[in-house]
């Protein structure tokens, strides 16, 4: 279910690591300028579209928006918290991505007022945002969920078919419980932490079809510009989870 802050907007987590150590695997954008630049973008896009409560959290000790930005953000009614730490360079080498952003997710829960004040939330991968949210979230409202993740539909053909990571919705509890074990266990080498999410929602999620979201800005992954292509029918009856 969200909660809402006195303006109706949910909560969104932003994960940011601006600026990664050398040597992740299957991280091609990892220069500090193009990481901190686009992640700045996605936070102005989501404060302009409506949302009223944004955290950021930032692996790598750095703090995004500077006084001015935060000035022209509080004058269209947005509240800021940005939190940072330091994560582990040699884990982080070593485990991959997946692994990464579940410290940041964890750290998130543990020292964000926001977050503690919401039972559930939305996460989006810095570099990212969603352009159709509106949509998005009438629908979860609709269904009075608590949970919704999308399958990454490039990825739904694979033997081990690929949940989303880069935009979900999710309780506190079930993050804390039941996400944040798979994110541990992440080693990118030995296989995609996606395909391990897709498999746990599958066996605590009901699965569904809804609106899937058209997401824009950059990957890390790929370290290009996300063209959403257009999936014809799956874009309005994609595969998901909602709970």
């Amino acid at each position: 279910m969200i909660q809402k802050d006195k303006s109706g907007s949910p909560t969104i987590l932003i994960t940011s690591a601006i600026n990664p150590p050398q040597g992740v695997p299957y991280l091609k954008m990892s220069d500090f300028s193009s990481r901190y630049l686009s992640t700045k973008a996605s936070i102005y896009f989501w404060g302009v579209s409506g949302i009223k409560r944004i955290v950021v959290v930032d692996a790598t000790a750095k703090n995004l928006l500077i006084s001015s930005d935060l000035d022209h953000l509080n004058n269209i009614g947005v509240e800021i918290e940005q939190l940072n730490f330091s994560q582990n360079a040699s884990l982080v080498q070593l485990r991959g991505k997946g692994y990464a952003e579940g410290c940041i997710i964890e750290y998130a829960l543990k020292n964000s007022t926001f977050l503690n004040q919401t039972e559930s939330f939305f996460k989006c991968t810095g570099k990212i945002y969603c352009r159709n949210f509106d949509i998005i979230l009438k629908n979860i409202v609709s269904n009075n969920a608590k949970l919704a993740f999308w399958r990454n539909i490039q990825k739904s053909f694979y033997p081990n078919p690929w949940a989303d990571t880069q935009f979900f919705f999710t309780s506190r509890e079930f993050c804390e419980n039941k996400l944040l074990p798979i994110y541990f266990n992440a080693t990118d080498q030995v296989g995609p932490v996606e395909a391990d999410i897709c498999k746990l929602l599958n066996q605590t999620v009901p699965q569904s079809i809804s609106q899937r979201p058209l997401l824009v800005g950059f990957s890390g992954y790929t370290g290009r510009e996300i063209a959403e292509p257009s999936f014809g029918q799956l874009d309005m009856y994609s595969p998901c989870w909602i709970g």
